[in-house]
């Protein structure tokens, strides 16, 4: 498919999801500074993301992308501003209330972080524990609910094969295919990705990115990604936000994008 195809479509995609109504995530003045810093590593972001679509942040080294989406799983806690997942604010909520809204957004890490002895299978059913309580489960034991999801899951992403193996016996590819059913075990209507492919080889990156352009597609989830790879953006995202030293430079569909603009991101990191 041409270049100009390619981003006709993207176009449309971005075009379709912002008309199912209410973005699923929203981001709205969202600062953050950090104690002793000469300057605010966020200054005032604001950024949505519709069911359905697949939005990537782009920006150079140290612009606050990762602050970005840590901040809005209240990983970290923002300076100001806040963030609606699911028509909840999250950066309002706290204890029990915090965990329980925080589930309906699954994140994603640039390695997997699985528990290396454990199977794919086990990893990916204790991604929807936080449903569950009792002594059994305090103590390791898996329900076997979670074990019949977790294969579903690993269905999704086309992973059953590697139910049985050891998460350390992974490849690179494989570890994060299977990290991202675990985050799907957590039935999350929005999932963050910070940085999910830099670790892999072209053709894992590409698999993973084909995925996450997938779950948007089909399964209806509004997909935040935050990639350092401007094609890959170019080539599988709906809308492409630029980060510029803690502010959004563009919020554009991602046919829109020029090549331009995103050079200016990397403008200071070049020198």
């Amino acid at each position: 498919m041409s270049t100009g195809a390619t981003r006709a479509r993207s176009h449309d995609r971005a075009s379709n999801a912002a008309q199912r109504g209410d973005p699923v995530v929203e981001i709205r003045g969202l600062s953050k500074r950090f104690d002793g810093a000469s300057g605010p590593v966020l200054d005032d972001v604001t950024l949505s993301v519709w069911p359905g679509e697949l939005v990537v942040v782009l920006g150079a080294n140290g612009c606050g992308k990762s602050t970005m989406l840590r901040c809005a799983v209240r990983l970290l806690d923002p300076t100001s501003g806040s963030v609606t997942v699911a028509g909840s604010d999250l950066a309002a909520l706290s204890g029990n209330e915090l965990r329980e809204r925080r589930r309906q957004v699954a994140t994603i890490f640039q390695h997997g972080h699985l528990v290396a002895r454990r199977s794919a299978l086990a990893n990916v059913a204790c991604g929807g524990l936080g449903r569950v309580r009792g002594a059994r489960v305090a103590a390791g034991h898996l329900p076997v609910a979670e074990l019949q999801h977790g294969m579903e899951c690993l269905a999704r992403v086309r992973m059953t094969h590697v139910a049985a193996r050891r998460a350390d016996s992974l490849s690179g590819g494989e570890a994060q295919r299977v990290a991202i059913a675990r985050a799907l075990s957590q039935r999350p209507q929005a999932l963050m990705a910070d940085e999910p492919v830099a670790s892999l080889d072209p053709e894992a990156a590409q698999s993973v990115m084909e995925l996450l352009r997938d779950l948007a597609t089909s399964d209806g989830l509004g997909v935040l990604c935050v990639l350092h790879q401007p094609e890959l953006a170019l080539r599988f995202a709906d809308r492409i936000a630029g980060l510029h030293a803690g502010r959004i430079a563009f919020d554009l569909p991602a046919g829109l994008v020029g090549a331009e603009a995103i050079r200016a991101l990397y403008q200071d990191e070049r020198g």
